[in-house]
């Protein structure tokens, strides 16, 4: 429920999933190191180095929607999954100058709440 995602600031960072794919990778099965993960995602055709991951995992640089689930299909997880990680420890949500104290980012993302996917 997005009304329970707290919202820490960080000014730098450029992604949310950045630390809970750290941890989803360091957690997966067979315990991929950076380039072992980089040389699957090529394999599947998503064209990324080592460097590349070290920068989303450590937030300084974005992740897009298909970046996330190419990842969630290289460690085995499902999306959900990489959400409960991200909530089990935040790190750093970027600041939204919409959202400047955490009461009004609860009232703008509020709507959202009973969601359901098609």
């Amino acid at each position: 429920m997005l009304s329970e995602i707290e919202l820490p600031p960080r000014r730098r960072a450029k992604n949310i999933f950045g630390p809970a794919l750290r941890r989803a990778r360091e957690q997966s099965r067979v315990k991929m190191t950076q380039a072992d993960l980089a040389a699957l995602l090529n394999s599947m055709g998503l064209k990324i180095d080592r460097s590349a991951i070290s920068r989303m995992e450590n937030q300084e640089i974005s992740i897009s929607d298909v970046q996330l689930v190419y990842f969630a299909k290289a460690l085995e997880i499902d999306l959900p999954k990489l959400f409960e990680l991200y909530r089990e420890r935040p790190g750093n949500t970027p600041p939204y100058e919409v959202f400047r104290s955490r009461e009004n980012a609860l009232q703008q993302t509020s709507g959202f709440s009973d969601w359901q996917p098609l």
